[in-house]
């Protein structure tokens, strides 16, 4: 092979490969706007203007840090209502109806609870007064 076939073979070689390993691979599945029935559709980090922070997992276990600190516990979603227990509230369950709204997209889609039957004000507080923003997966 001659030096002009193999000196452009190899400056297409290494610009593939370059765009290659500048991909970002992340597993970000935005919520869809609308009723969430599952765990799954709803699971991701969602932020605050206020720096509040709640990471729901697929497993049904969540972390919020928002108000008087950290708290973690376990929730289940069925068909639009969002059932949460623990931290300092302990096993007493809050009930809510959620709903995604906006884009489904990272820093667009937006988590909204409605209390249905919560008397942890430290829990029903932080989830119904701020606007959670979905992040992340």
């Amino acid at each position: 092979m001659s030096r002009r076939v193999i000196v452009p073979a190899l400056v297409t070689v290494l610009v593939v490969a370059t765009a290659a390993c500048s991909q970002k691979n992340t597993n970000v599945v935005p919520p869809s706007p609308g009723v969430p029935a599952r765990t799954t559709q709803i699971a991701g980090i969602y932020r605050t203007v206020h720096g509040s922070s709640l990471q729901l997992r697929d497993s049904g276990d969540f972390f919020l840090l928002a108000g008087a600190g950290p708290v973690g516990g376990r929730f289940e979603l069925r068909d639009g209502t969002f059932t949460v227990r623990g931290g300092s509230c302990g096993a007493q369950p809050g009930r809510y109806t959620v709903r995604v709204s906006g884009t489904p997209a990272p820093n667009k889609a937006r988590l909204e609870f409605t209390v249905v039957d919560d008397t942890c004000a430290g829990r029903r507080a932080p989830l119904t007064e701020q606007r959670w923003v979905y992040v992340e997966s």
